[in-house]
């Protein structure tokens, strides 16, 4: 009992102890302000926080809060606190100059651009901190001479104010004037030392001049301020890799790792730094995470190309690296590997072709990839160090490039792999007798004869020494008898020679040793275009773990395709593991393949998935479009033909299916407009003329319609140009043309059903023989369409073959006995074959249903007139 007691006094006192210290709103908006002057932040925010809990429409706490977090780099936040304030009637003079820093921060361009409009009758302070935010938003957003403009006018107001000064700076960097701009920015921070906003921009001016510590000792200071500042840790960690301070960088971008797990940029500068210590298989983890979720990473790509190489993955590493050959200058280091590696898997051919592009090598090139780290990578320079960042879509910033400079590579190439580079640069410069020579010191090497021994064979090739070229490539088996480009090469020499059953047992050799070697998966499905061999391919490729490569994949399946085995194509293809990252080739195949099954609905499907991953690819646009519209569902076609005209405005084959899909969804005014620009261009084809004739159909110009339709039907003679003519010809008055059009094309396809049909509807009704003859064929092709039936049993009534016309309408109703014109077309027949008490039933039936047939009620009277006679007889 005692101890009850003594816990409830002490429960009572410590309540009474909370009491006395729970601090009011005021109170704590008092303590965040004070902790705010001291740049305690973070404390602060807890009492704002708390103040806004007790007080949630106060307007100034709102506004502490929005100011605390702007000070720390949480922009998210800040916007919404300091909206929300404006909202609580915070006045516009406090939370202009706020809100034009952290719009600019979040990328919402035309907010600060409004801002501006509204700010003109502030103090001049403020407004100059608008001005110079207004311009940084518009040179983030691309728009130079606009923010050039903001600058200007910030500058202007009042030098002695440090924003003002400022934006002077800003006017600097965005004329490129970086050196000045340093001057000048270096000279403020000597004045204002902790003015962040002038650190940022030595940071960025530093950047520009690529003087990397400097501008790393920038971003950090900046730092200091707004530790939460995302896209700044992202620079920053950017700017110490290219410092080499890689130690920094590496605790930098592993808390950008913890942050933000599936950054791209983060885990690219992890893979970087993975790199730099040699640790490849690191490295090339980083890079895969990388192209997992942005495949066109260039970056990522080069490093997981590079470390490949390193790995002796040549594979692997041709195809990463042949895959940003076009972003990469003649002169760069990896230029010159990939083409080291094409020679060492044999693709003598495109190595040739890249160095054509090359410069020309010299001997100073012996180390090809021994370049500093900080500019090795040169893929596209950037305009401002604004856009350097590719951020994380966590993040609020969105703008910026998607290539960087990276820090990536140390190791060089050996001087062996040098002198190949040298050896195919001269073949490429028909210098053979250079090339001749390094072929022979490579050979009295023990460890690089068979290099010596396989340059020769090319050297051999090139002359067109083809038995010479084959003993070459022989003697290096015999040294290395697992070396790819030796089995590569002999094999494309024995299928030059035709030795097709030779070529294959090499390719073979060859995907022992490299499984996904493009060069012997492409020539594999080439033999399989014999039929003598083309079984012996799919087995070979069959043989291999193909469910977990893409490349083998799509190889079997093509060779399936190509042997007319399509459901094994398509099965090989719906197997493939789902540890595999499909590709748009994948979905291209697959789309293929169901099309060659005439299954245009998955393979619309399959092409629309090839899409989502590649939108601008031109295959598969073109494909998506054409499945669409043999769909019949043009709307759709039209809306993916507009896209893909958006992508390739300059490819005629895309004009004309925009032109066709406009006409087929009645846009001729849009048709017509492109027509014209096609026609300009003096660009022909079949749908064109469809299109033509479609449009003069529409202006009543019946005889240009059979001239537009006869031009289409003469390029492309298919049922659709064919109907359309004939269509045209009907309406010029030329019905007997038409039907003898479409009378020649039943002849020579008498299974063509739709041409047909076409044909019994055009005859006039003056030849009811003629359609009995069309429907007579159909109902034997088509026996289950009761309408064929039903059109066939009208037409005889017509003519009084009562009796068969019965007979074939009892057939169409028995096939779709609630379809009302076979019940109109029953009741009519019954009463010519005067069975009346039914005929009755079934016509009063069908005018409950709906029908307003004349001939219905018509019949029906007749009928109960029959009935009545016949009463009145008895």
């Amino acid at each position: 009992m005692n101890k009850i007691i003594i816990t409830s006094a002490l429960a009572l006192a410590l309540n009474l102890i909370a009491c006395s210290e729970q601090k009011t709103a005021e109170q704590l908006m008092a303590s965040a302000n004070a902790f705010s002057q001291q740049g305690k932040y973070a404390t602060a925010i807890i009492d704002y926080k708390n103040a806004v809990r007790l007080a949630p429409k106060d307007a100034d706490a709102r506004l502490g809060l929005g100011k605390a977090y702007l000070n720390q780099g949480n922009y998210i936040s800040a916007e919404k606190e300091l909206d929300r304030a404006v909202q609580l009637g915070a006045s516009f003079s406090q939370t202009a100059a706020l809100l034009a820093q952290v719009k600019t921060r979040v990328d919402k361009f035309s907010d600060v651009e409004q801002l501006v409009k509204a700010s003109e009758d502030l103090n001049d302070n403020d407004y100059i901190v608008i001005l110079t935010f207004a311009g940084m938003s518009a040179l983030a957003e691309g728009e130079v001479t606009k923010a050039q403009d903001y600058f200007a006018q910030a500058a202007a107001i009042n030098q002695n104010e440090a924003f003002s000064q400022l934006a002077s700076v800003y006017l600097l960097y965005s004329e490129r004037k970086f050196a000045e701009g340093l001057e000048q920015i270096n000279t403020l921070l000597a004045t204002h030392a902790d003015f962040s906003e002038a650190s940022l921009l030595q940071g960025y001016l530093s950047f520009a001049i690529k003087d990397f510590e400097q501008a790393s000792q920038a971003f950090s200071l900046y730092l200091n301020y707004h530790p939460q500042d995302n896209n700044i840790r992202f620079i920053l960690a950017d700017s110490l890799i290219k410092a080499e301070k890689f130690e920094q960088a590496n605790v930098i971008t592993d808390s950008l790792l913890k942050a933000f797990k599936d950054s791209a940029l983060a885990l690219q500068f992890k893979a970087q730094l993975e790199y730099q210590k040699k640790n490849y298989i690191g490295a090339r983890n980083y890079a895969n995470k990388v192209i997992y979720h942005k495949k066109d990473a260039a970056i990522a790509r080069l490093i997981l190309g590079v470390s490949s190489y390193q790995l002796g993955d040549i594979e692997q590493a041709y195809i990463n690296l042949i895959a940003i050959d076009k972003y990469l200058i003649n002169t760069h280091p990896v230029k010159k590997l990939l083409s080291v590696i094409k020679f060492k898997l044999g693709y003598y051919s495109e190595t040739a072709e890249s160095f054509s592009e090359l410069e020309e090598l010299t001997t100073d090139d012996v180390n090809l990839l021994a370049a500093t780290t900080s500019n090795l990578i040169s893929i596209g320079e950037l305009d401002t160090a604004l856009a350097l960042i590719e951020k994380s879509k966590q993040l609020p910033r969105s703008k910026s490039s998607a290539l960087t400079e990276a820090n990536v590579i140390q190791q060089g190439l050996q001087l062996v792999d040098n002198q190949l580079a040298l050896a195919i640069g001269y073949l490429k410069k028909d210098q053979d007798i250079q090339a001749q020579q390094i072929a022979e010191e490579l050979k009295l090497a023990n460890e690089s004869k068979y290099l010596g021994l396989l340059l020769q064979g090319i050297i051999y090739v090139k002359h067109k020494e083809d038995a010479k070229a084959e003993e070459s490539f022989a003697q290096v088996l015999l040294l290395k008898p697992e070396n790819v480009a030796s089995l590569f090469n002999l094999a494309l020499l024995k299928q030059k020679n035709n030795q097709t059953q030779a070529a294959l047992v090499l390719y073979k050799r060859v995907l022992a040793n490299a499984p996904e070697h493009h060069g012997a998966l492409k020539n594999l499905i080439s033999l399989a275009n014999d039929e003598k061999i083309s079984k012996d391919v799919i087995v070979l490729l069959s043989s291999h773990e193909y469910r977990d490569s893409l490349k083998l994949t799509i190889a079997l399946a093509q060779s399936f395709r190509i042997n007319k085995q399509i459901t094994e194509a398509i099965t090989v293809l719906e197997q493939i593991s789902t540890e595999v990252k499909l590709t748009s080739s994948y979905y291209m195949v697959l789309g293929d393949s169901y099309l060659q099954q005439q299954n245009a609905k998955k393979s619309s499907l399959a092409f629309a998935q090839g899409l989502a991953i590649e939108p601008e690819n031109i295959l598969l646009n073109v494909r998506y479009i054409g499945t669409l519209s043999s769909l019949r569902q043009y709307s759709q076609a039209l809306v993916q033909a507009r896209k893909a005209y958006g992508y390739h405005k300059e490819v005629d084959r895309v004009a004309v299916l925009l032109t066709y899909l406009e006409a087929k969804n009645n846009n001729l005014a849009a048709a017509k407009a492109i027509l014209e620009k096609l026609k300009n261009k003096q660009v022909t084809h079949h749908l064109l003329d469809m299109v033509a004739g479609e449009i003069a159909l529409y202006e009543k110009k019946y005889s240009a319609a059979v001239d537009a339709f006869a031009a289409a039907y003469e390029i492309k003679a298919n049922q659709i140009n064919l109907i359309a003519l004939t269509r045209a010809l009907k309406f010029s008055g030329q019905a007997s043309e038409a039907e003898r059009l479409l009378e020649t094309f039943i002849e020579r396809n008498p299974s063509n059903e739709q041409v047909r049909l076409f044909l019994a509807s055009l005859y006039s009704t003056q030849d009811r023989d003629k359609k009995i003859v069309q429907y007579l064929s159909l109902s034997k092709s088509s026996p289950k369409n009761a309408l064929i039936f039903n059109n066939l049993a009208w037409n005889q009534y017509k003519i009084g073959q009562v009796k068969t016309a019965l007979k074939n309408i009892e057939k169409a109703k028995q096939l779709q006995g609630d379809n009302l014109a076979i019940q109109e077309s029953y009741g009519v027949i019954l009463v010519a074959n005067s069975e009346l008490t039914k005929a009755i039933s079934v016509l009063e039936d069908a005018l409950a249903k709906g029908s307003i047939s004349t001939e219905v009620k018509a019949s029906l009277a007749e009928a109960k007139a029959l009935v009545q006679l016949r009463q009145d007889e008895k």
